[in-house]
C-alpha cells in the first residue's frame, strides 16, 4: 500500500507492505514482516523514515520472542506468558538450541532474589525431541533411554567396560518405570571417580531382569557428560564490560546478560540452565532474549525484533539514527551514539585535537602533542598543599625556674582519599628564635613529632627529633575513602638565663593597690613550614606523538617519552635514559627474627624483591632463592646472638676464603656478625664477607 498527502505546509509520502510466511507442510504461520517507509518534508526539515518489524517463530528451536516457551517444567510457572518464578534448587533448563558457532547474547530480567545460571554446550547435533540430559553428551549417537547407577568406577575400568564390543551388567537406581527391550540402545551413567564426572556406557541391551533393575549392555562407545561453558550467580558473579562467559547488567535496560561462545571446539548445541541457589527465596525471570554475534544486548521487544532507521535535515542540524544508534550533526559539535568502527585513517592536525576517554575513576587523553618532560607530566599528577605556620609562643617554667618550656602544635587536613593512596611530607623546616625585649636570639631547632590520622584515629608516628631542612616521610592510606589530617607537635626547651634580669616588670597603674609586680611571660617567634605531596582524584593516560605517561592516581606514575623510560611507585624509582639504567636502590628488606630451639630456627626463603635479610634473635636459617636468575644479588646481615644456618638450595656456594668449584650446602653456619654477600655467577653462588 502506498500514500501520497499533500497539505499547504507539507507533502507526505508513506509505502507499507505486509508478510505472512506459512509452513507448506504444517500450514502454521513461521514468520509475520511489516516494513514502512515514510517521507515527510515540510518548509523547515524533510523527515526520512525505514521501519522494519519481524517476528519469527521457530518454534522450539530459539527463545527470540517467545517469552521462554520450550523450557523444561521442572519448578516453572508462567506467569502470563513473559515471567517464571522457581521454588526449589533444582536446574531447569532451556530447550537446546541447534547450529551452535560464533558468540551469542542472553539477555533476562531477574528480580525478587539470586538466581544461579549455567551454559552446556553437546557435541551432539540437535533433535526435535529435545533430549538433552544434563549429564550425558550423546555426541554423534541417536539419544536414548538413560539408565542411572550408584556405582562409582576408575576411569580405566571405564574405559575398558566401554570397549567396543564388551559386555556388562549394570543395576540401575531409576525410579519411575523403564521400559527397554534386548536390542533397544541404552546408555548406563557411571560416576568416573578419576575426574568426578558423570561418563556413560552407550551400548545395545543383550539381557534384561525387571525383578532385580539390572540390564547387561553390549559396549559401542562411553561417553562423556556435556562441557559446562559457564555457570554465574546473580547478583555476585557481576562484572563490568563485555568478557565472554561473564555476567553483567545493563541499568538503562534493566537486564541482566550472558555474553558467551563455544569453548569446546565441537560442539554443535547449547542449553540454558535456572536454579534457585535457596529454597527460602523465590527468584523470578522475566523477557528471555537469545541473540547471535553482538556484544552488547538490544532492547527486549515482546513482538520480535523490530529496526527502524531515520533521517531528519533541518536549518541547524541533521540527525540520522538506526534504532538507539544515531549521529547528530549541529551546535557546533558532533555527537555519535554507538559502537564506532573506523575502516582507514582518522586524521587530526591541531594540538587541540584529539579523543578524549572519560570513566568513573579516570581519563585517557589521545592528542597529537608532546608529553613533555617527566617532571612536567609528573606535575599534573599530584598536588602540593603548603602548611605553614608562623605565631608567638609563650612558655613555662620548670620547677627549678632554669628553663622555660615552650610548646606548639600544627594540623593539616589534607582531603579525602581511598585505601593506598600514597603521600609524601616533605621540605620540612622549623625556625625559633627567643624574644628578648626588641631583640631575637637563635635558640636552635625544637624537637618535632608527626601524628597522622584517619577519620580522627591515630594510625601513624613519625619523629623527626631536633632536625629541620628535611623530609618528613611517607604514608600510605589504610582506611578507604577516609579524610587524612597530619598533625606536627613541637617542643622547645630554653634556658631562664637568655631573658636574664632585663624583662620588663608589669606593675599596675594604680600605685595605691599593693600587688606583686609581674615579669612577662619568656616568649619565642616560631616559622614551621612542610609541603604535603598528595594523589590526584583520579587516574591519567596521556599518549602523544612522542610517548606515553600514565598516572595511576595514586604517586605512581610511568613515562616513556624523551627523557627516558621512569617507572615511579611510591618512594622506588626505576629509569632507563641515554646515561644509563639507574634505580634509587632502596634496599627490600626481611627482618627474621630467630627462635631460641637449635633444632627448629626460624627459616626464610629469600623471594624477590628481598635483597637484604637481617637475623636477630637466636637461631636463623636462610634458604636461597629457588631459581635464581643470573647475576641475582643478595645480602644476609647476621647479628643473630646464636648460630644462623644456610641452605644453598641445590646450587654450589663457592666459600669467600676457599674458592675452588664450591659445594651444596643444605645446613652451614655463618662465620661472624657482618655483612655476607652472595651474587649467583655461571650456575654458582659465590660468597663475600664484609667487615
Amino acid at each position: 500500500m502506498s500514500t501520497l498527502t499533500q497539505k499547504a505546509n507539507s507533502i507526505e509520502s508513506k509505502v507499507t507492505s505486509n508478510t505472512t510466511t506459512i509452513n507448506n507442510l504444517s500450514g502454521s504461520v513461521t514468520s509475520l514482516q511489516s516494513d514502512m517507509s515514510d517521507v515527510k518534508q515540510t518548509a523547515s526539515s524533510i523527515t526520512s523514515t525505514v521501519s522494519s518489524m519481524k517476528d519469527e517463530i521457530i518454534g522450539e528451536n530459539c527463545m527470540l520472542g517467545l517469552n521462554g516457551q520450550g523450557w523444561s517444567s521442572n519448578t516453572i510457572y508462567e506467569d502470563a506468558g513473559t515471567s517464571f518464578h522457581c521454588e526449589s534448587t533444582d536446574w531447569f533448563q532451556s530447550h537446546p538450541i541447534a547450529d551452535f558457532s560464533g558468540d551469542y547474547t542472553f539477555s533476562f530480567g531477574v528480580w525478587g532474589g539470586g538466581i544461579q545460571i549455567k551454559i552446556l554446550e553437546f557435541t551432539q547435533t540437535y533433535y526435535d525431541d529435545g533430549i538433552y540430559n544434563k549429564y550425558v553428551d550423546f555426541g554423534t549417537y541417536t539419544p536414548c533411554k538413560i539408565l542411572t547407577t550408584s556405582s562409582s568406577v576408575s576411569n580405566a575400568t571405564l574405559t575398558n567396560y566401554a570397549t567396543s564390543g564388551t559386555s556388562s551388567t549394570w543395576t540401575y537406581t531409576n525410579t519411575e518405570t523403564i521400559t527397554l527391550a534386548v536390542g533397544d540402545n541404552v546408555a548406563v551413567r557411571v560416576t568416573n571417580s578419576t575426574n568426578s564426572r558423570y561418563n556413560s556406557i552407550y551400548g545395545t541391551v543383550s539381557a534384561i531382569n525387571t525383578s532385580s533393575k539390572s540390564v547387561t549392555v553390549k559396549a559401542i562407545k562411553l561417553l562423556d557428560q556435556p562441557n559446562t561453558i559457564c555457570t554465574l550467580s546473580c547478583p555476585t558473579d557481576k562484572k563490568d564490560g563485555t568478557d565472554i562467559n561473564s555476567l553483567h547488567y545493563d541499568e538503562k535496560l534493566g537486564r541482566w546478560w550472558i555474553r558467551f561462545k563455544e569453548s569446546s571446539g565441537a560442539a554443535k548445541t547449547f542449553v540454558i540452565l535456572f536454579r534457585n541457589p535457596s529454597t527460602s527465596i523465590i527468584g523470578y525471570i522475566s523477557r528471555l532474549m537469545i541473540e547471535e554475534s553482538v556484544e552488547y544486548p538490544h532492547k527486549y521487544n515482546s513482538t520480535g525484533q523490530a529496526s527502524q532507521s531515520m533521517i531528519k535535515q533541518t536549518a541547524e542540524s541533521i540527525m540520522i539514527s538506526v534504532n538507539d544508534t544515531y549521529v547528530k550533526i549541529g551546535d557546533g559539535n558532533i555527537t555519535l551514539n554507538g559502537e564506532t568502527k573506523v575502516n582507514g585513517s582518522l586524521t587530526l592536525n591541531d594540538e587541540d585535537q584529539g579523543f578524549l576517554l572519560l570513566g568513573d575513576s579516570g581519563t585517557t587523553e589521545i592528542s597529537p602533542k608532546s608529553i613533555g618532560t617527566y617532571n612536567e607530566f609528573k606535575s599534573k599528577t599530584t598536588n602540593t598543599i603548603k602548611t605553614h605556620f608562623n605565631s608567638t609562643i609563650y612558655g613555662s617554667p620548670t620547677v627549678d625556674g632554669a628553663l622555660y618550656g615552650f610548646s606548639w602544635n600544627v594540623s593539616q587536613k589534607l582531603g579525602t582519599f581511598k585505601k593506598g593512596s600514597y603521600i609524601n611530607l616533605i621540605d620540612y623546616t622549623n625556625v625559633a628564635f627567643a624574644n628578648v625585649g626588641t631583640l631575637q636570639y637563635s635558640i636552635g631547632t625544637p624537637s618535632a613529632t608527626f601524628y597522622i590520622h584517619e577519620n580522627g584515629t591515630l594510625t601513624k608516628t613519625i619523629t623527626v627529633g631536633d632536625k629541620t631542612s628535611v623530609d618528613i616521610g611517607n604514608y600510605t592510606v589504610v582506611g578507604d575513602n577516609v579524610e587524612v589530617m597530619v598533625t606536627g607537635r613541637f617542643t622547645k626547651n630554653v634556658s631562664a638565663s637568655i631573658w636574664g634580669t632585663s624583662q620588663d616588670i608589669l606593675s599596675p597603674r594604680d600605685t595605691n593597690i599593693t600587688i606583686q609586680p609581674i615579669k612577662p611571660m619568656p616568649s619565642i617567634s616560631v616559622t614551621v613550614d612542610w609541603k604535603n605531596e598528595v594523589p590526584t582524584a583520579s587516574a591519567f593516560m596521556l599518549i602523544g606523538y612522542d610517548g606515553f605517561a600514565v598516572n595511576f592516581g595514586n604517586n605512581k606514575t610511568v613515562y616513556c617519552g624523551a627523557d627516558g623510560f621512569i617507572a615511579s611507585y611510591g618512594i622506588n624509582e626505576f629509569k632507563i635514559t641515554s646515561d644509563g639504567i639507574w634505580r634509587n636502590n632502596h634496599p627490600n628488606i626481611k627482618v627474621l627474627k630467630g627462635t631460641d630451639n637449635r633444632n627448629s630456627p626460624a627459616t626464610y626463603t629469600v623471594q624477590e624483591p628481598v635483597d637484604t635479610v637481617l637475623c636477630v634473635g637466636n637461631y636463623c636459617k636462610i634458604i636461597f632463592p629457588p631459581n635464581p636468575y643470573e647475576g641475582q644479588t643478595f645480602r644476609i646481615l647476621d647479628k643473630a646472638l646464636e648460630e644462623t644456618y644456610i641452605n644453598s638450595n641445590g646450587k654450589k656456594l663457592v666459600n669467600h676464603k676457599t674458592g675452588g668449584d664450591g659445594k651444596v650446602l643444605s645446613l652451614d653456619y655463618l662465620g661472624g656478625q657482618v655483612f655476607w654477600t652472595y651474587v649467583y655467577i655461571d650456575g654458582r653462588w659465590y660468597e663475600s664477607a664484609e667487615s
